[in-house]
């Protein structure tokens, strides 16, 4: 990349995608030849690293953060016509935090979804050991397994 100097894996990244938009042009679509079959969070995180290549980026982890807490209350807010929309911006904003993080969304979720079925299944063993039913527990009883569970 000639006389590019960068820090991190993420600034290369970033100063690939603008290098192959520069020699493309200015005028095609950010989300040009991005894979509409990608997983949603793998392919916003390549938009937004397209998108940072023209420098439309958070500056700082802290400013991704607020713009999560500023979708979440938006979200928060919303009439239910709009949670879709309000919802999809919240898990966009997630995913720019996560490459701000230098954290792979996609990789993040699957590993967080894992963790959540093993403590549940760890869970639902426990009560089924002691002969307990999970769908006649409260709510707070739920909780208080599976923060048992952990």
């Amino acid at each position: 990349f000639g006389d590019v100097k960068v820090d991190s894996s993420a600034e290369v990244l970033v100063n690939w995608e603008r290098i192959k938009s520069e020699e493309k042009g200015r005028d095609h679509p950010v989300d040009d030849e991005i894979p509409a079959s990608l997983p949603a969070l793998a392919r916003a995180a390549k938009v937004q690293r397209r998108a940072a290549g023209w420098g439309f980026d958070w500056r700082t982890s802290e400013e991704a953060v607020a713009k999560v807490r500023e979708e979440l209350g938006e979200l928060e807010s919303a009439p239910p016509e709009r949670a879709e929309d309000e919802l999809g911006d919240l898990l966009f904003a997630v995913a720019a935090l996560g490459r701000r993080l230098s954290v792979d969304p996609e990789t993040a979720l699957r590993k967080a979804t894992r963790r959540f079925a093993e403590r549940f299944d760890r869970m639902k063993a426990g009560a089924l050991a002691e002969g307990v039913g999970l769908d006649g527990l409260s709510t707070d009883e739920l909780l208080a397994r599976f923060r048992a569970a952990r």
